[in-house]
């Protein structure tokens, strides 16, 4: 039976950049990192997460197919070996930090963090500790790493972080009404989200982004603004 795609606004989901270590699902080479950046500058379609919030938040949604970028946990390597592209592409990004990683071993300080700050680089928060919200049984303790962290944040770099990304895609009502409640104006996952433009600010749905990911026909197919309807369709085929 045919069926209708509706477009989805991208949100591109990176963790690390250039390194070798780690798990393979969470990096992209340099070399891949700076293809797929060419190619969003090259159509002009990258934009912020907050430019891209404002379009959803439209009444009607504007239609401008847009495409924004996120990092998530605040590794070195987004300081050593991403930041030089983003500023050569004119890239905006949000990188979501765990304000309780910040200065230990292969994670941002605070002067990387200062300095790519100041140079136009937004920051969100992560959590203090990166726990899987759902688990976390104390309102307090919920409270600490939702609100806690936002304001660490805004205290450092002087200004306001109005976005939160919840660790490992995890969250609870409670939790979300909690990241409403500290001041955020939205929130993404990690997880597919079922509401195409009229999807919940606090829920927004990223696509992950990897090596395998750099082949220009699977990079315009995960930008392309349907790659997450197209994967549910055929998952429920």
């Amino acid at each position: 039976m045919p069926f209708f795609l509706r477009y989805e606004y991208p949100i591109l989901n990176y963790h690390r950049v250039g390194v070798q270590e780690g798990d393979p699902t969470m990096r992209v080479s340099q070399e891949s990192f700076d293809r797929q950046m060419s190619l969003l500058a090259s159509q002009g379609r990258a934009i912020s997460l907050e430019g891209l919030i404002s379009l959803l938040a439209s009444k009607p949604p504007s239609l401008p197919k847009k495409v924004a970028v996120t990092f998530d946990d605040g590794y070195e390597d987004n300081y050593t070996h991403a930041f030089s592209i983003l500023k050569t592409y004119r890239i905006p990004v949000t990188i979501f930090l765990v304000t309780g990683w910040i200065g230990k071993k292969e994670f941002l300080s605070w002067e990387a963090i200062q300095e790519m700050s100041k140079e136009g680089i937004s920051f969100g928060s992560h959590t203090k500790n990166h726990p899987y919200l759902p688990s976390v049984e104390s309102r307090q303790v919920l409270e600490e790493e939702i609100k806690g962290s936002k304001e660490l944040l805004e205290n450092r770099l002087g200004k306001e972080v109005p976005l939160f990304s919840y660790p490992f895609g995890g969250f609870t009502e409670e939790a979300k009404q909690m990241v409403q409640e500290a001041g955020y104006q939205a929130a993404v996952t990690s997880n597919r989200g079922e509401k195409g433009r009229e999807r919940d600010l606090f829920a927004l749905s990223r696509i992950k982004m990897t090596d395998a990911s750099t082949p220009s026909l699977i990079f315009h197919i995960k930008t392309s603004g349907y790659y997450e309807q197209f994967k549910k369709k055929k998952k429920a085929c």
